[in-house]
Protein backbone atom coordinates (compact mmCIF):
# COMPACT_ATOMS: atom_id res chain seq x y z
CA UNK A 1 0.00 0.00 0.00
CA UNK A 2 2.86 2.40 0.77
CA UNK A 3 3.81 2.39 -2.94
CA UNK A 4 0.61 4.28 -3.62
CA UNK A 5 1.19 5.71 -7.11
CA UNK A 6 -1.91 5.02 -9.20
CA UNK A 7 -3.16 2.80 -6.39
CA UNK A 8 -6.69 1.44 -6.63
CA UNK A 9 -8.50 -0.52 -3.95
CA UNK A 10 -11.83 -2.24 -4.17
CA UNK A 11 -14.03 -2.80 -1.14
CA UNK A 12 -12.38 -6.13 -0.30
CA UNK A 13 -8.92 -4.56 -0.16
CA UNK A 14 -10.36 -1.62 1.77
CA UNK A 15 -11.75 -3.97 4.41
CA UNK A 16 -8.42 -5.80 4.66
CA UNK A 17 -6.56 -2.54 5.22
CA UNK A 18 -9.13 -1.45 7.82
CA UNK A 19 -8.60 -4.75 9.61
CA UNK A 20 -4.82 -4.31 9.65
CA UNK A 21 -5.08 -0.70 10.80
CA UNK A 22 -7.49 -1.62 13.57
CA UNK A 23 -5.43 -4.57 14.81
CA UNK A 24 -2.26 -2.49 14.91
CA UNK A 25 -4.11 0.30 16.72
CA UNK A 26 -5.34 -2.22 19.30
CA UNK A 27 -1.80 -3.51 19.79
CA UNK A 28 -0.52 0.07 20.17
CA UNK A 29 -3.14 0.75 22.84
CA UNK A 30 -2.18 -2.43 24.70
CA UNK A 31 1.51 -1.49 24.59
CA UNK A 32 0.73 1.98 25.90
CA UNK A 33 -1.44 0.55 28.69
CA UNK A 34 1.42 -1.78 29.63
CA UNK A 35 3.83 1.15 29.74
CA UNK A 36 1.76 3.34 32.06
CA UNK A 37 1.31 0.47 34.52
CA UNK A 38 5.04 0.55 35.21
CA UNK A 39 6.19 2.33 38.34
CA UNK A 40 9.12 4.67 38.97
CA UNK A 41 11.86 2.29 40.04
CA UNK A 42 15.02 2.35 37.87
CA UNK A 43 14.14 -1.03 36.37
CA UNK A 44 10.59 0.03 35.54
CA UNK A 45 11.73 3.36 34.12
CA UNK A 46 14.07 1.44 31.84
CA UNK A 47 11.18 -0.78 30.77
CA UNK A 48 9.08 2.31 30.04
CA UNK A 49 11.79 3.70 27.81
CA UNK A 50 12.10 0.43 25.93
CA UNK A 51 8.33 0.15 25.44
CA UNK A 52 8.18 3.78 24.26
CA UNK A 53 10.73 3.14 21.52
CA UNK A 54 9.00 -0.09 20.46
CA UNK A 55 5.67 1.74 20.47
CA UNK A 56 7.03 4.50 18.23
CA UNK A 57 8.37 1.83 15.86
CA UNK A 58 4.90 0.24 15.71
CA UNK A 59 3.18 3.60 15.15
CA UNK A 60 5.59 4.42 12.32
CA UNK A 61 4.94 1.01 10.77
CA UNK A 62 1.21 1.75 10.85
CA UNK A 63 1.75 5.23 9.39
CA UNK A 64 4.14 4.25 6.59
CA UNK A 65 2.61 0.95 5.49
CA UNK A 66 -0.96 2.27 5.20
CA UNK A 67 -0.62 5.95 4.18
CA UNK A 68 -3.68 8.13 3.90
CA UNK A 69 -2.64 9.08 0.35
CA UNK A 70 -3.39 5.51 -0.70
CA UNK A 71 -6.34 4.76 1.58
CA UNK A 72 -7.92 7.77 3.33
CA UNK A 73 -8.33 7.45 7.07
CA UNK A 74 -11.78 6.42 8.25
CA UNK A 75 -11.89 6.77 12.01
CA UNK A 76 -15.09 4.73 12.33
CA UNK A 77 -13.59 1.76 10.48
CA UNK A 78 -9.86 2.05 11.10
CA UNK A 79 -9.58 3.14 14.74
CA UNK A 80 -7.04 5.69 13.50
CA UNK A 81 -7.97 8.23 16.19
CA UNK A 82 -6.37 5.83 18.69
CA UNK A 83 -3.12 6.10 16.75
CA UNK A 84 -3.38 9.89 16.61
CA UNK A 85 -4.07 10.07 20.34
CA UNK A 86 -1.06 7.90 21.23
CA UNK A 87 1.18 9.97 18.97
CA UNK A 88 -0.13 13.00 20.87
CA UNK A 89 0.48 11.48 24.31
CA UNK A 90 4.04 10.54 23.35
CA UNK A 91 4.61 13.99 21.88
CA UNK A 92 3.54 15.72 25.11
CA UNK A 93 5.63 13.33 27.21
CA UNK A 94 8.71 13.96 25.06
CA UNK A 95 8.12 17.73 25.10
CA UNK A 96 8.02 17.64 28.90
CA UNK A 97 11.23 15.60 29.07
CA UNK A 98 12.94 18.11 26.80
CA UNK A 99 11.76 21.06 28.89
CA UNK A 100 12.69 19.51 32.24
CA UNK A 101 15.85 17.73 31.15
CA UNK A 102 14.39 14.46 32.35
CA UNK A 103 16.08 11.25 31.22
CA UNK A 104 14.48 9.53 28.26
CA UNK A 105 14.28 12.40 25.77
CA UNK A 106 14.64 10.93 22.28
CA UNK A 107 15.74 14.11 20.52
CA UNK A 108 14.29 16.99 18.53
CA UNK A 109 13.82 14.91 15.37
CA UNK A 110 11.60 12.44 17.21
CA UNK A 111 9.71 15.23 18.96
CA UNK A 112 9.00 17.01 15.66
CA UNK A 113 7.98 13.73 14.03
CA UNK A 114 5.49 12.96 16.80
CA UNK A 115 3.97 16.42 16.53
CA UNK A 116 3.72 16.18 12.73
CA UNK A 117 2.09 12.76 12.83
CA UNK A 118 -0.50 13.59 15.48
CA UNK A 119 -1.42 16.78 13.62
CA UNK A 120 -1.73 15.06 10.25
CA UNK A 121 -3.96 12.26 11.55
CA UNK A 122 -6.11 14.59 13.66
CA UNK A 123 -6.52 17.04 10.78
CA UNK A 124 -7.57 14.27 8.41
CA UNK A 125 -10.23 13.15 10.87
CA UNK A 126 -11.29 16.71 11.69
CA UNK A 127 -11.82 17.55 8.01
CA UNK A 128 -13.73 14.33 7.34
CA UNK A 129 -16.02 14.67 10.36
CA UNK A 130 -16.60 18.37 9.69
CA UNK A 131 -17.71 17.52 6.15
CA UNK A 132 -20.02 14.87 7.58
CA UNK A 133 -21.51 17.49 9.91
CA UNK A 134 -22.17 19.79 6.96
CA UNK A 135 -23.78 16.89 5.09
CA UNK A 136 -25.84 15.89 8.13
CA UNK A 137 -27.18 19.42 8.39
CA UNK A 138 -28.59 19.06 4.88
CA UNK A 139 -30.53 15.85 5.55
CA UNK A 140 -34.26 15.40 5.86
CA UNK A 141 -35.26 14.54 9.47
CA UNK A 142 -36.13 10.97 8.49
CA UNK A 143 -32.62 10.47 7.10
CA UNK A 144 -30.74 11.62 10.20
CA UNK A 145 -29.08 9.01 12.42
CA UNK A 146 -28.53 10.22 15.98
CA UNK A 147 -26.29 7.33 17.04
CA UNK A 148 -23.99 7.65 14.02
CA UNK A 149 -23.84 11.42 14.46
CA UNK A 150 -22.96 10.98 18.14
CA UNK A 151 -19.98 8.79 17.25
CA UNK A 152 -18.81 11.16 14.53
CA UNK A 153 -19.04 14.21 16.78
CA UNK A 154 -17.07 12.36 19.45
CA UNK A 155 -14.33 11.77 16.87
CA UNK A 156 -14.48 15.41 15.81
CA UNK A 157 -14.10 16.48 19.44
CA UNK A 158 -11.12 14.19 20.01
CA UNK A 159 -9.43 15.34 16.81
CA UNK A 160 -9.87 19.00 17.77
CA UNK A 161 -8.46 18.47 21.27
CA UNK A 162 -5.52 16.48 19.85
CA UNK A 163 -4.51 19.44 17.69
CA UNK A 164 -4.48 21.80 20.70
CA UNK A 165 -4.36 24.85 18.47
CA UNK A 166 -1.83 23.48 15.95
CA UNK A 167 -3.01 24.67 12.50
CA UNK A 168 -6.44 22.98 12.21
CA UNK A 169 -7.61 21.91 8.75
CA UNK A 170 -11.02 23.49 9.53
CA UNK A 171 -11.28 26.97 10.97
CA UNK A 172 -12.78 27.42 14.41
CA UNK A 173 -15.35 29.83 12.93
CA UNK A 174 -16.52 27.37 10.27
CA UNK A 175 -16.82 24.58 12.80
CA UNK A 176 -18.72 26.77 15.27
CA UNK A 177 -21.14 27.81 12.53
CA UNK A 178 -22.01 24.23 11.63
CA UNK A 179 -22.32 23.16 15.27
CA UNK A 180 -24.67 26.05 16.03
CA UNK A 181 -26.79 25.11 13.03
CA UNK A 182 -26.75 21.48 14.12
CA UNK A 183 -27.68 22.38 17.71
CA UNK A 184 -30.67 24.48 16.61
CA UNK A 185 -31.91 21.78 14.26
CA UNK A 186 -31.59 18.95 16.76
CA UNK A 187 -33.45 20.91 19.44
CA UNK A 188 -36.23 21.56 16.94
CA UNK A 189 -36.42 17.84 16.13
CA UNK A 190 -36.48 17.01 19.83
CA UNK A 191 -39.88 18.71 20.09
CA UNK A 192 -41.38 16.00 17.91
CA UNK A 193 -39.55 13.06 19.52
CA UNK A 194 -42.03 10.95 21.45
CA UNK A 195 -40.27 7.62 21.91
CA UNK A 196 -38.63 7.64 25.36
CA UNK A 197 -35.43 5.89 24.28
CA UNK A 198 -35.08 8.08 21.19
CA UNK A 199 -35.65 11.13 23.36
CA UNK A 200 -32.81 10.19 25.71
CA UNK A 201 -30.49 9.64 22.75
CA UNK A 202 -31.51 13.03 21.38
CA UNK A 203 -30.79 14.72 24.71
CA UNK A 204 -27.36 13.09 24.88
CA UNK A 205 -26.59 14.10 21.31
CA UNK A 206 -27.58 17.72 21.91
CA UNK A 207 -25.41 17.75 25.02
CA UNK A 208 -22.44 16.54 22.98
CA UNK A 209 -23.01 19.25 20.38
CA UNK A 210 -23.21 21.94 23.06
CA UNK A 211 -20.06 20.74 24.85
CA UNK A 212 -18.12 20.65 21.60
CA UNK A 213 -19.28 24.15 20.74
CA UNK A 214 -18.31 25.30 24.24
CA UNK A 215 -14.82 23.81 23.78
CA UNK A 216 -14.36 26.13 20.80
CA UNK A 217 -14.67 29.12 23.16
CA UNK A 218 -17.52 30.68 21.17
CA UNK A 219 -17.97 34.41 20.90
CA UNK A 220 -21.02 36.17 22.29
CA UNK A 221 -22.38 36.44 18.75
CA UNK A 222 -21.98 32.71 18.18
CA UNK A 223 -23.72 31.89 21.46
CA UNK A 224 -26.50 34.27 20.49
CA UNK A 225 -27.23 32.01 17.53
CA UNK A 226 -28.25 29.14 19.82
CA UNK A 227 -29.72 31.18 22.68
CA UNK A 228 -33.37 30.49 21.88
CA UNK A 229 -32.76 26.80 21.18
CA UNK A 230 -30.73 26.45 24.37
CA UNK A 231 -33.55 27.87 26.48
CA UNK A 232 -36.00 25.57 24.75
CA UNK A 233 -33.73 22.57 25.36
CA UNK A 234 -33.46 23.42 29.07
CA UNK A 235 -37.24 23.77 29.29
CA UNK A 236 -37.88 20.41 27.59
CA UNK A 237 -35.20 18.65 29.65
CA UNK A 238 -36.64 19.89 32.94
CA UNK A 239 -40.43 19.91 32.49
CA UNK A 240 -42.38 21.41 35.35
CA UNK A 241 -44.49 18.92 37.25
Amino acid sequence: VKEHKDYYSDETIRRMISTHRTQMATLAQQMYNSMILRGDTPEEMKEKSEITQKLITLLEKWYNEFPSQAIPYDALRDNCMTIGSIYNILYKAQAEKRNTGEEGYLGDATLNMLQSRKNEIANNILKNEYEHTVWHNSLHPAERNDVMLYHRLSLLSEAWSTLEGDAPSVSREALAEQLAKLFNREVELMKNTRNKKALEIKKTLIGVIYNLLYDLEPTDAEMKQIERALMEFIRMSNPQK
